[in-house]
């Protein structure tokens, strides 16, 4: 039996970028992305991020767009993002021209738009902070941590989450229950001032309400510096 196949193929969205890459930093979070092997240059390019509350996984209403692009760039500086927050990302390259070719039904009137699956960030990125000045420096936030409080006095990306603030660029953070048993070990390597825990232990159980203490241990001077806090449930 013979398929049937169109005499006319409709008119082809652009080309997606072949690389796109989200790299946290102190000052920004950086984008960068390529054009596939081959491609057209697009009319322009947009760039989506989810916002300070809603979860990424809330589309289209978790997502709105940051930037409008020329098809030409290959980069872009995201300054405008909390400190703190996790953020992820999806870039779309735009048709120079409204579309008129309305065959298997495709839109017309509005440019086409790449994927965003194809350009779909799915680790999180973060603004951070530069290493503290000195082992004093460090804290925790909030503390306490309660469930109940309003979210804009915790971190509003996530219910359970808790900072470490002010820290060095390479350390280990050890988290003990008030009775000294470990409940997390946490090694912060990327050189930022800050590590943010989901309350969860090595065993991936959240943790219950009471007082715990957190050992930081910089990795490369040998200071220690010990905080407590309280979580509430």
């Amino acid at each position: 039996m013979r398929s049937s196949k169109p005499s006319v193929w409709p008119t082809s969205a652009p080309s997606p970028p072949g690389t796109f890459n989200v790299t946290s930093g102190p000052d920004k979070i950086a984008l960068t992305w390529e054009l596939l092997p081959g491609a057209a240059e697009p009319g322009s390019w947009e760039i989506w991020r989810t916002g300070d509350v809603r979860p990424r996984f809330d589309y289209p209403n978790g997502y709105s767009k940051v930037a409008d692009l020329p098809g030409s760039a290959t980069s872009w500086d995201d300054t405008g993002a909390t400190r703190g927050i996790d953020y992820y990302y999806y870039i779309q390259a735009v048709a120079s021209s409204p579309n008129t070719d309305d065959t298997g039904m495709t839109p017309t009137g509005v440019p086409l738009k790449s994927n965003r699956h194809h350009t779909q960030s799915f680790l999180p990125a973060t603004l951070t902070r530069p290493p503290g000045a000195t082992m004093d420096a460090v804290r925790v936030v909030p503390n306490p941590y309660s469930i109940t409080q309003n979210p804009q006095l915790r971190w509003p990306d996530q219910q359970d989450k808790i900072g470490f603030l002010d820290i060095p660029g390479q350390c280990t953070i050890s988290i003990y229950s008030q009775m000294g048993e470990l409940v997390k070990r946490i090694e912060h390597t990327n050189g930022s001032g800050d590590e943010y825990w989901n309350l969860t232990t090595d065993a991936n159980q959240v943790i219950v309400s009471g007082v715990y203490i957190a050992v930081v241990k910089d990795n490369e001077n040998n200071g220690e510096v010990i905080r407590k806090f309280v979580v509430v449930r």
